[in-house]
């Protein structure tokens, strides 16, 4: 009887101690996008913030691209940064110089971003890259002036798969991340299909408590967490 009983014990411990790794194993991935998403948005406020003035504009086009260039590759997992005119017109690039003529008041994150207020970030849908095999994930913010006017907007492109600490992932274990919306950021690995409903998840179970569910016909051990100061949650499994 003791022995049956002692059995049964590390069994349960074995089950506790799996969903504390669970849960420390989401939160760490939480923890890791949340402050890589965070450093972008710093660094738009601050390119908000720098065009906020009138004579700002007098800073020649060149020390400009030069100066975006660089805090690119200072920000992990930031691609490129730009800016546009109250019209859409592309002003400043951190891409290419001299600046590409183009008018892009027709993306989603140029004309959602004049919708909002000056300490709001839009986080667009990532855009798929047939050429090279990737996503881009655009975050934009208004630029307002000194008098409160719109003068245009800050854009920062981020590559999504970045967002995800893909070696602290463990094999029998899917990541994703997505909008509050729906909408998926990404994922990892990013074959799985028959993902189910996010918005589903967060109405039938309590965040940070891991469930029961079945992805792709498997019975997978989930938790799904909100992120702190971003409209996004992260959906972590483990496949029994």
């Amino acid at each position: 009887m003791f022995r049956v009983l002692f059995l049964i014990f590390i069994l349960l411990s074995g089950r506790a101690q799996a969903s504390i790794d669970l849960e420390l194993a989401a939160q760490y991935q939480e923890t890791y996008a949340e402050g890589l998403l965070r450093s972008a948005d710093i660094t738009l406020v601050g390119l908000a913030n720098l065009f906020e003035f009138s004579e700002n504009n007098s800073i020649n086009d060149l020390i400009i691209h030069n100066s975006l260039n660089r805090t690119v590759k200072r920000v992990p997992g930031l691609r490129a940064l730009f800016t546009t005119t109250v019209d859409g017109k592309l002003q400043y690039d951190s891409f290419r110089y001299p600046t590409r003529n183009m008018n892009l008041k027709d993306r989603a994150y140029v004309h959602k971003a004049f919708g909002l207020k000056e300490n709001e970030l839009y986080i667009g849908k990532p855009i798929r890259n047939t050429f090279a095999n990737f996503d881009s994930l655009p975050l934009s913010r208004p630029i307002f002036s000194e008098k409160g006017y719109i003068k245009g907007v800050a854009v920062a492109i981020m590559t999504p798969d970045h967002l995800i600490k893909r070696d602290k992932v463990c094999v029998k274990c899917v990541v994703s991340i997505y909008k509050t919306t729906g909408e998926k950021i990404t994922s990892f690995p990013s074959s799985f299909v028959d993902f189910p409903d996010v918005q589903s998840l967060m109405k039938d179970y309590k965040p940070n408590v891991p469930f029961k569910i079945d992805i792709n016909k498997l019975r997978t051990q989930s938790l799904w967490i909100p992120f702190n100061d971003y409209e996004l949650v992260l959906v972590y499994s483990y496949f029994e």
